[in-house]
């Protein structure tokens, strides 16, 4: 205390000290690492199953779980690493066995905006935003903790060109809150991309996604030996304007459809439409995955899984058909 400093487990039992002062019940919780395989109680191997801590609360009759120690995991969330799993709850009598719930897709979410203008010959100007929250922030936080400024610009240059086109001419640059717990990670930056949309004759053939420009399928195997998983329900939003080039109008605001699976554990919507002035695209998407926790999958549903993703593709690379007017192209 007087040193103001102290491993990760002295930090987590000091709030759990804290919390027990506060007159709650608070108990050390013992779990697995997620990222290193799968807890199975029937293991009886200490070091090997429960090699990750947190501290339980009881809050009327549940158990909530808290990681101070955890630097980057907001809130009311542990690291990824611990969701999702069961945790032995210290008692001297009995065990207590709570599965440490999975956040919903609604709190990791990478949030993208942007405005644009597309210039009669294909070219895109404009500038956007990227903004990431809970285990997508955190894991980004955690990624890059260790880098310089120029590292970290670097590598988020990268990043963009892999989503755009490789060709994007930097005008600014900008990496936000990458050392401050208490706030999202977000990349602001304006750009110029040289042959984002295709041009031929009197029309321009243009995708609104900006930021799913050059994405490509999921998964791309035929066949698959191990179980699909992901590491958390996840979430994106994407919410872009594309300024149209003068004398030219969309053929048709034509949107991909929704897509959702039975069960509910995806969702990929997608709005779009032009402004009043039919001088403005604007573009709207929401995607979910991972939705009431489940995240692994068997090899019997690679297929469906592989689909469903492959249709994700497809709506994410949606393109629009420009046509210059009559009175322009004169």
């Amino acid at each position: 205390l007087k040193a103001k400093m102290a491993y990760g487990s002295g930090i987590d039992l000091l709030f759990g000290a804290m919390a027990r002062s506060a007159g709650y019940d608070a108990r050390m919780a013992l779990s697995g690492d997620r990222s290193e395989q799968i807890f199975n109680r029937q293991i009886a191997n200490v070091a090997l199953m429960l090699n990750s801590s947190s501290i339980a609360v009881k809050v009327g009759s549940e158990w909530k779980f808290f990681s101070p120690a955890s630097e980057f995991a907001p809130f009311g969330m542990l690291t990824w690493h611990e969701e999702g799993q069961a945790a032995l709850i210290t008692d001297p009598k009995e065990l207590i066995w709570q599965v440490i719930p999975m956040s919903e897709s609604t709190k990791s979410v990478e949030k993208r905006t942007g405005t644009f203008k597309l210039l009669p010959d294909g070219t895109l100007v404009g500038e956007g935003r990227i903004e990431y929250s809970g285990h997508d922030g955190e894991e980004q936080k955690r990624w890059h903790r260790e880098d310089t400024l120029q590292v970290r610009e670097s590598e988020f240059r990268d990043l963009l060109k892999k989503m755009i086109l490789g060709n994007i001419e930097f005008d600014s640059l900008t990496v936000e809150n990458a050392k401050d717990v208490s706030k999202n990670l977000a990349v602001s930056f304006k750009i110029r991309v040289p042959g984002y949309a295709a041009t031929t004759g009197k029309r321009i053939f243009l995708q609104p996604n900006v930021f799913e420009r050059s994405s490509k399928p999921r998964f791309t195997a035929t066949n698959r030996k191990y179980d699909v998983y992901f590491s958390y329900p996840f979430a994106e939003q994407d919410d872009i304007t594309i300024q149209l080039p003068d004398g030219y109008a969309l053929e048709s605001p034509d949107a991909p459809a929704p897509l959702r699976d039975p069960q509910g554990i995806s969702s990929h919507e997608t709005e779009i439409r032009v402004t009043a002035d039919k001088k403005t695209i604007i573009y709207k998407r929401k995607f979910s995955f991972g939705n009431g926790g489940f995240v692994r999958f068997p090899v019997a549903a690679y297929d469906p899984i592989k689909n469903l993703f492959e249709a994700f593709n497809k709506a994410d690379v949606h393109q629009l058909t420009l046509k210059q007017n009559a009175s322009a192209a004169k």
